[in-house]
């Protein structure tokens, strides 16, 4: 889990919150540990007797959400119950204990990623943003590269500031450092495909297999380096932003297109929000107000 998510589980940046669910004074339980606002990770956890019953993490990140606008977001991911205490409603109080911490972290949005949607939308939670899956109709026909691509599991292969540089062009994305992006460039069971100033990434983890889930550069090195990766996943899906923002997106997408990939439009995840001054209808995508993307390495 610590190599898989390296800025969640990392032990200088976050803090271990314990909370009580059985303090009658407060409906979101009573905060055993104090909450450290300078930390960007925060792992919520119910123990009792010393044995860890239900847990789930927490990363911070700041959003370009618009031209000039950020939202501060934060990510959910390792929601876990042990079997024998399940049905017993301590991840009802894990999100209670969440949000009663988020006008002190300052979150503007609770985002995460899960098949457990009717439990989730219980919560508060609902489906937003827009992102596409594009899916080839016809089968792989190799051809010779025009760049140099070079192909292995992410932790082997060198990192790029030019790779940084390339994702950093990006708009409307997560802001991440270049060390950050460093660290989660070693992500287990995640390839990369990559030439001199772009690269394109499948898999990571128990994710994203046979899916590209990030890529960035110009888009001729951008195709070849997909290219590459079908060349190991014939039916390999690629995802992409629902709404492109910048050239060298379209760019992209067209060449998907002409190669024949058709997209599959999708909602982009769940969320809910902790800021009034913010509109469901904001995530929309039949009235998109924020159209930001979130690339595969920020996900949790």
């Amino acid at each position: 889990m610590q190599e898989e998510y390296p800025l969640v589980f990392d032990s200088e940046q976050s803090s271990v919150v314990l909370i009580d669910p059985k303090d009658e004074n407060s409906l979101s339980g009573k905060f055993i540990t104090e909450l450290d606002p300078q930390k960007k990770s925060h792992i919520f956890m119910i123990e009792e007797n010393s044995e860890l019953k239900a847990g789930l993490a927490t990363l911070i990140r700041e959003i370009q959400v618009d031209s000039g606008k950020k939202m501060r977001f934060l990510f959910i991911g390792s929601v876990v119950t042990k079997p024998q205490y399940r049905q017993q409603g301590l991840q009802r109080e894990l999100f209670l204990a969440l949000e009663k911490s988020c006008s002190q972290l300052k979150i503007d949005v609770l985002a995460l990623w899960s098949n457990q949607i009717l439990f989730y939308q219980k919560l508060g939670f609902f489906f937003g943003g827009l992102q596409a899956t594009w899916i080839p109709r016809f089968p792989f026909r190799q051809t010779k590269p025009s760049f140099d691509v070079a192909y292995g599991m992410s932790y082997e292969r060198p990192f790029s500031e030019k790779h940084f540089k390339a994702f950093n062009q990006k708009k409307f994305r997560v802001e991440r450092t270049c060390e950050e992006m460093e660290r989660l460039w070693k992500s287990p069971q995640m390839f990369v495909a990559s030439t001199e100033q772009a690269y394109a990434l499948m898999g990571r983890g128990e994710d994203f297999q046979g899916i590209c889930h990030e890529w960035a550069g110009p888009p001729d090195e951008v195709l070849c380096c997909i290219h590459r990766l079908r060349q190991e996943a014939r039916d390999l899906k690629v995802l992409s932003p629902g709404v492109l923002h910048d050239e060298e997106e379209q760019d992209v997408v067209q060449k998907l297109e002409n190669e024949g990939f058709e997209p599959r439009f999708e909602y982009l995840g769940l969320f809910k929000l902790m800021n009034a001054g913010i509109k469901a209808s904001d995530f929309d995508p039949e009235s998109l107000k924020y159209s930001f993307f979130i690339w595969g390495l920020d996900s949790i």
